[in-house]
């Protein structure tokens, strides 16, 4: 029942608010002259009932509530709110949740091309690992106290540093995400000393990256080639195209996104101009990426039984560190090997690549030759390494 205006046949009050005896304890019939006398009375009577059923609330909310009430509406207000509330719930999340946001969030970045492949990969392997290590606690509970224990306990397993390292900055990102999107207000990971890890810079000379190459699939050859002769990252090879490789103007061009620099023209060296020589004036030479497509899993793939075969194991990074090392000793310029590997300045070439090679032996280096095998057939992204693990491409 509500409270009512009723119209009356009274000669002297023509308007009555009527108020229900459950609302107030006792029944009103209060008689008005005007209607908008019985208006005003209805409100009045109105705001007692709202008073008594609104919960009373601290004397500082209220006055955050008046800091805005000019320029929001009470439903905007609640609205605000609501949301909040929504928010606060996804930080009470448990990792394992939380996490399968952030990789949500991930994959859409990579659908744009602004993260890549293997980012995700690594996320999408590393989350289920961590939330069996710390036990899948809320979000919000994970503290410095929680990320010390899981570091010495992995480190006493006998986990590497780095590995270490790796999944702690797989956290931090996950809470960095939270803290984007204001579900959290500080990451945990940044309190916590990992110590200064640095992993050792390995390098392999011309005999051994000659024997890789006897021993290579014609893609493994591209790789190496590439790598130890071009500079790239890894993660630079698959994003070079043959149309991308100039013999005239004696360079080739590199999609990369690690850094301002890292987009660049690169010099064919000779070793990696004759390659590519041999590879476009062949009867059939290719088109598109210079990889063909192959993923990550298959590269690894190739690359162990290359290594198995060749029996050289390859330094993580080595054949990058080949290259820089060399070219420093080689050609005597930071700043022209800089360039080349697309570092922002010759400072980090100089002091994280240079390594004890002679001169004798960087100019053996840049004599290596590889002669490119044929490629295996690409019919409609069909190949045989796509079809078969690699096993039969891999045959001896």
């Amino acid at each position: 029942m509500k409270i009512r205006i009723k119209k009356t046949s009274h000669p002297d009050f023509n308007w009555e608010v009527y108020v229900p005896k459950r609302l107030f304890g006792k029944r009103i019939r209060k008689g008005c002259q005007t209607h908008a006398e019985a208006t005003r009375i209805k409100y009045e009577y109105q705001k007692q009932l709202d008073d008594r059923t609104v919960i009373p609330i601290p004397r500082e909310v209220n006055l955050v509530v008046a800091k805005y009430i000019s320029e929001l509406s009470t439903s905007e207000i609640d609205q605000a709110l609501a949301d909040k509330l929504k928010l606060s719930g996804k930080a009470n999340l448990h990792l394992k949740d939380f996490g399968e946001e952030y990789l949500t969030e991930q994959k859409r970045l990579q659908g744009r091309g602004a993260i890549g492949e293997t980012y995700v990969r690594d996320t999408r392997i590393r989350l289920p690992k961590l939330v069996d290590w710390l036990g899948n606690p809320r979000i919000r509970n994970i503290d410095k106290e929680m990320i010390e224990q899981f570091v010495d306990a992995r480190l006493q397993e006998g986990q590497s540093p780095r590995t270490v390292r790796n999944y702690c900055n797989e956290l931090a990102a996950i809470f960095n995400y939270g803290i984007r999107h204001k579900l959290l207000d500080h990451n945990p990971v940044k309190e916590v000393n990992l110590g200064s890890y640095k992993p050792e810079v390995g390098i392999l000379n011309a005999p051994q990256i000659q024997t890789l190459l006897n021993h290579a699939c014609y893609h493994m050859q591209v790789w190496v080639m590439f790598g130890a002769f071009g500079g790239l990252r890894s993660s630079e090879i698959g994003l070079v195209e043959w149309e991308n490789v100039d013999l005239d103007e004696g360079q080739f061009y590199v999609k990369g996104k690690k850094n301002v620099c890292a987009e660049r023209w690169i010099t064919l060296t000779p070793p990696l101009k004759e390659f590519c020589r041999k590879i476009l004036s062949s009867d059939n030479p290719p088109e598109g990426p210079i990889l063909s497509g192959m993923n990550s899993q298959s590269i690894v793939r190739r690359r162990k039984k290359m290594m198995e075969k060749a029996d050289v194991q390859i330094p993580r990074n080595a054949l990058r560190h080949s290259f820089a090392s060399h070219h420093l000793v080689a050609f005597g310029s930071p700043n022209d090997t800089a360039a080349e590997m697309g570092h922002v300045g010759p400072q980090m070439t100089f002091s994280a690549y240079r390594a004890a090679v002679k001169k004798s032996e960087a100019a053996i280096y840049w004599t290596v030759r590889a002669n490119p095998e044929t490629p295996e057939p690409t019919d409609g992204r069909t190949t045989r390494w796509l079809k078969n693990g690699d096993d039969a491409s891999m045959a001896a």
